[in-house]
This record gives structure tokens, sequence and C-alpha cells, in this order.
């Protein structure tokens, strides 16, 4: 079986009552609602546990904020273990749900998810003004990604 690869676009635009003036929203298959779903027995991806879902989140800024993902891919995403609150500093969940790079123009942050273990993990997805060179402030968007399975085939 191959791996189930996918790409979800982050929206960004302006929003003055949000903080930092921007607000997001994630669409592509599985993402509704601020939720990734993640699922191997979807029929459409034919996949066993130990294969990962690869999925690539790309950023489409419509803000006047030129925002992008840092370098390292670990300040890019956050993930909290399942049932935490949401991750408001560096947290990891290395197996599971891990960022893996992010493209040179930081347009792009790769992900791989073992899908392995069913759960809802909370996550955060960290993005930088451009050209920042201490790449700081981080702006975050917070939503849920959903693991349905665990190791059922």
């Amino acid at each position: 079986m191959s791996e189930a690869r996918r790409t979800i676009i982050v929206h960004i635009w302006d929003d003055k009552t949000k903080p930092g003036g921007v607000d997001y929203d994630l669409s592509g298959y599985g993402a509704k609602n601020h939720e990734i779903k993640c699922s191997k027995q979807d029929p459409k991806c034919g996949m066993k546990p130990g294969v990962p879902h690869k999925v690539t989140f790309e950023i489409a800024n419509r803000s006047s904020v030129d925002l992008c993902f840092p370098t390292d891919p670990a300040r890019a995403m956050w993930v909290a273990a399942d049932g935490a609150p949401c991750p408001k500093q560096a947290c990891h969940q290395k197996g599971v749900v891990e960022a893996t790079a992010v493209s040179s123009d930081g347009e792009q942050l790769m992900v791989e998810n073992m899908d392995d273990v069913k759960g809802r993990y909370a996550f955060a997805l960290n993005f930088i003004v451009r050209g920042d060179p201490d790449q700081s402030p981080l702006y975050s968007y917070d939503p849920i990604w959903n693991n349905q399975n665990g190791s059922t085939r």
C-alpha cells in the first residue's frame, strides 16, 4: 500500500478583532470546521497501520501581514497529547503527528501522521512575519487533529 498524501490550505485574512489582527481557517480533503480528520478506514485511502498520512499545509494569505512558516519545523507546528489543551508553547508527539520540513519559501509545512492511535490532538500552526531575522513573535492558529483509527487492520 502506498502512503496517503494530501494538501490542506491554511487561509489567513485580516480581522482586527482577533489576536495579531488576523484570522484563519482550513480547507481541503478531511478539513472542516477547524478540524482535520484522518482515517485509514476511508476507502479512498486503502491504508494499513504503520503507513503515514503525508500532509502538506500550504498558506493562502490574504492578510496585510506577510506571514510564513518558521524555518524550523519544530517551531512551525506544536502538537499536544490526546486530551491536552491547545499548546501555548513547544510540545511534540514524535512518531504520532510531527512536522518534518518547511519549504524554502516558508509557504509549505510538511507533516507525517502515523494515525495508528485513535485520538484528538490539539495542535498549533505557527507563523512568523516574513524576513524577520529573529523569527518571532509567533502568530498561532489552533485547530484539532482527529485521528479516527487504532490499529484496526
